[in-house]
């Protein structure tokens, strides 16, 4: 995808990759026996070659603990894929919130959480723009998300 201004400037690009789960075997299967819509296969890719996944990171750094709650839930009373990125912004220092602004966000999803699952949020600061997180359930320490988030300084 690509957004624009009303002057038709790119002001920001993603992509996203789809998949089904079978709900009773939990394995991924093929998307075009559920999806039948014709889209436009001469696009050009907005991030050119095959995205790839992240690395494992250690939790060294603005470790912090989240509960899962109600209002996390998706329908199928999985957490809301939105709620890893706000946790995972949310484990920032406010300090470095306050005096930079994202610039990128990469995630891996990796395994789901449920209602009152504890979950560790954390990362680690790779050079001093770019923060690599991970969201580890802390009852069988199963990870359940990895991203990358670059960031840039604010402007006074």
């Amino acid at each position: 995808f690509r957004i624009s201004d009303s002057a038709g400037s790119v002001i920001g690009e993603a992509t996203t990759t789809w998949f089904v789960i079978d709900l009773a075997s939990r394995k991924p299967q093929k998307t075009d026996s559920y999806f039948h819509v014709d889209l436009p296969q001469d696009v050009e890719p907005v991030f050119p070659g095959k995205l790839h996944k992240l690395q494992p990171v250690r939790l060294t750094a603005n470790i912090r603990s989240v509960q899962v709650t109600y209002g996390d839930l998706d329908r199928n009373e999985h957490v809301n894929n939105v709620r890893y990125i706000d946790w995972i912004l949310n484990g920032l220092p406010l300090d470095y919130l306050k005096t930079h602004e994202l610039k990128e966000l990469e995630v891996n999803y990796l395994s789901e959480a449920s209602y009152d699952d504890e979950i560790l949020v954390g990362g680690e600061m790779k050079e001093a723009s770019h923060f690599f997180h991970s969201l580890i359930r802390k009852g069988d320490n199963t990870e359940l998300c990895r991203a990358r988030t670059a960031w840039e300084r604010m402007s006074k």
